[in-house]
């Protein structure tokens, strides 16, 4: 084994504190948010109306904040599972991605789910979800990969 090897190693033991966890999710999700609010906005511009029975019985538009905080919430959840991972395996980093991945391809049901809603925002509403996924997820994996 290189001395680089061994660095390596070393560095990655080093356990990653929740409140750096935290915060790396939200600097995702943050990111996420202003991905996810040009994908609403563009895709209201492009002529997709963003309408459905998002309260049963009552046909609405998708307001913003719920697109917001669906960009910031997953985060902090998504850092105490990394958290956790981090405890109680060794592969925390690789386990935490397949979870996450799993959890993406299961909220792609939520959208299509969604009564009166057109196909064109069920297929942004699913891009926004990857977008979020992407954003939190991957600054979740940086940092245990770092850690």
């Amino acid at each position: 084994m290189t001395s680089m090897t061994q660095a390596t190693d070393a560095t990655r033991s080093t356990p990653v504190g929740f409140g750096t966890l935290v915060g790396q999710a939200l600097l995702g999700g943050a990111a996420a948010a202003v991905v996810n609010l040009v994908v609403f906005y563009g895709g209201r511009a492009a002529g997709v109306p963003f309408t459905g029975e998002f309260q049963p019985g009552t046909l609405s538009e998708l307001p913003v904040p719920p697109i917001v905080i669906s960009s910031l919430l997953p985060g902090v959840i998504g850092a105490a599972v990394a958290l956790a991972f981090q405890k109680f395996t060794t592969r925390a980093a690789r386990n935490f991605a397949l979870l996450a991945a799993g959890f993406t391809v299961v909220s792609f049901v939520g959208p299509v789910n969604v009564p009166q809603i057109s196909t064109g925002s069920a297929v942004l509403m699913n891009v926004m979800h990857a977008v979020a996924a992407l954003g939190i997820g991957g600054m979740l994996y940086r940092a245990l990969k770092r850690g």
